[in-house]
């Protein structure tokens, strides 16, 4: 499966605030600079508009329903946007800040779309730079670089602000056979350290969870790896699933950290306040992992959970033998 991964690094213009939640105003703001830069037929509804199976804006941010039987209700967007959880609010102008963007498939190649967007996004501001009149801070991209490149080289030209190229994605691959097996005690005894660097939101039979374990923490992976190959990639993947899951349900915790924690976001769309809660901390297990390093590798870049576009359910892990 194809993919890129960028930083953009931009500069505020004024003083602004933005909410300890960053995500999800950037992608909102994301959200109305794509529709501006893409759209052409200015239709209202975008479900009832005749371009909306070819259109940009639809595929990263209307629904798109899968309509095979028995399969994930909803198809995976092509990108996740990453925003560094912090609390840091008040921006000074002049003050710089960074996000990510992560393209999977055939998106990979309308980077200058996006790129538009996020100079129009700059252009209105975010957050807000006078809490009185609800004034936007303004901002102006400083650079861009290709992540998935070695070396991370800047593809984006501040003095003519523009484009210079759109580099070649890297290829994203799932080992079906090579794992290393071995029935070595270093194997058989490693702890496994999961860092839940935004919030974690997931349903079992339609509830949000407040916990987790190594069985459903492979169910998240699994689930987000299969989609996600399955939507963008070539070929969907040959997993042994029921054996991996059996192996899963054999996988102690060590200790837990992890609690619920609520957060809220303004949704401009709807109006109001919204709860957007989720599963924080860290966790640790115990077990032999082998198998599942491909997965955690994967879930790093990809996200699990619900919310994967606008920044939810990035994950780190650390792993390590024990005695």
């Amino acid at each position: 499966m194809l993919y890129s991964h960028y930083t953009i690094q931009c500069r505020f213009l004024e003083s602004g605030t933005l909410n300890v939640f960053k995500g999800s105003a950037l992608r909102g703001a994301f959200g109305y600079a794509l529709k501006r830069a893409v759209c052409t037929v200015r239709e209202k509804e975008c479900a009832t508009c005749i371009l909306h199976g070819q259109c940009l804006f639809a595929k990263f941010f209307m629904e798109q329903k899968n309509n095979e039987e028995g399969k994930n209700p909803s198809i995976p967007h092509p990108y996740v946007i990453e925003f560094p959880q912090n609390p840091k609010k008040a921006y000074l102008e002049g003050e710089e800040f960074a996000f990510s963007l992560i393209l999977l498939g055939s998106i990979c190649e309308k980077l200058p779309f996006m790129v538009y967007a996020f100079e129009l996004m700059g252009s209105k501001g975010i957050g807000r730079a006078n809490i009185e009149t609800f004034k936007n801070a303004s901002f102006e991209i400083v650079g861009i670089q290709a992540v998935h490149i070695q070396g991370e080289p800047q593809i984006y030209d501040t003095v003519k602000k523009q484009l210079l190229y759109v580099p070649n994605p890297a290829v994203l691959e799932y080992p079906a056979s090579n794992f290393l097996q071995s029935d070595t005690l270093s194997q058989k005894n490693q702890k496994l350290t999961v860092f839940l660097e935004t919030p974690l939101r997931y349903k079992s039979n339609n509830v949000l969870y407040s916990k987790l374990d190594f069985e459903a923490l492979f169910k998240l992976m699994m689930r987000r790896t299969y989609f996600v190959f399955k939507e963008f990639g070539e070929k969907e993947l040959e997993i042994d699933y029921a054996d991996l899951l059996q192996k899963a349900k054999n996988i102690d915790i060590i200790e837990s950290n992890i609690q619920w924690k609520d957060q809220n976001r303004y949704s401009s769309r709807q109006k109001q306040a919204l709860k957007i809660g989720g599963l924080e901390g860290c966790i640790s297990f115990r077990g032999d992992f082998t198998e599942f390093i491909p997965l955690l590798n994967l879930a790093t870049l990809l996200h699990l959970g619900k919310q994967t576009s606008f920044g939810l359910g990035k994950i780190r892990y650390q792993l390590e033998d024990i005695a």
